[in-house]
C-alpha cells in the first residue's frame, strides 16, 4: 500500500537586534512543503538563522510508528561571533487529510543556543497520530546580543 506524506515546515527567519531582544514577528517566516511517498521525510534546512544555524526535521513512519526528531545547531569558527539565539516555543499542528487540525504540541521550553558558541537541541515527539497527513512547525524566537 503506497502512502503519502504532506509536511509543511515554518521556521522563523531571525534577524539581529543591537539593543534590546525583540521578538521576530509574523513577517518572518519561510515555509517548505515537502511530500513524499516514502515512509520516511528528512529535511535539513542549511539556513535557519543568520549566524549559521541549521535544522534537520526528520519524520519516520516505520513499523506501524511514527515519529518526528527536530534538530537545531550551530558550528562556528574559533574566530567566529554570533549572538545567543533564544527560541522561546515550538509549536506542532498536525492536520487530517480534510485540513482539520488533529495534533497539536506547544514545546514552551524552548532552548538558547550561547553567545559566540557552538550549541545543539534535540528533541523526540513519538506516536504521532497515524491520521495525520501534514505537520507545520512554528519556531518563536530572537538574537540576544551579548
Amino acid at each position: 500500500m503506497k502512502r503519502s506524506v504532506s509536511v509543511l515546515l515554518t521556521v522563523l527567519i531571525f534577524s539581529f537586534v543591537t539593543l534590546n531582544p525583540q521578538p521576530i514577528d509574523a513577517k518572518g517566516f519561510k515555509r517548505y512543503r515537502i511530500k513524499t511517498k516514502k515512509a520516511t521525510v528528512d529535511f535539513v534546512d542549511e539556513n535557519f538563522g543568520n549566524f549559521g544555524e541549521k535544522c534537520n526535521i526528520l519524520f519516520l513512519n516505520e513499523d506501524g510508528s511514527r515519529n518526528l526528531f527536530l534538530r537545531v545547531w550551530r558550528e562556528l569558527e574559533p574566530d567566529q561571533t554570533a549572538p545567543a539565539l533564544n527560541i522561546v516555543g515550538i509549536r506542532i499542528y498536525g492536520y487530517n487529510r480534510a485540513g482539520n487540525i488533529v495534533y497539536d504540541v506547544d514545546i514552551d521550553d524552548g532552548f538558547k543556543l550561547n553567545h559566540n558558541e557552538p550549541g545543539e537541541w534535540i528533541h523526540q515527539l513519538e506516536a504521532i497520530p497515524k491520521k495525520v497527513k501534514k505537520v507545520t512547525i512554528t519556531f518563536s524566537g530572537y538574537y540576544q546580543p551579548e
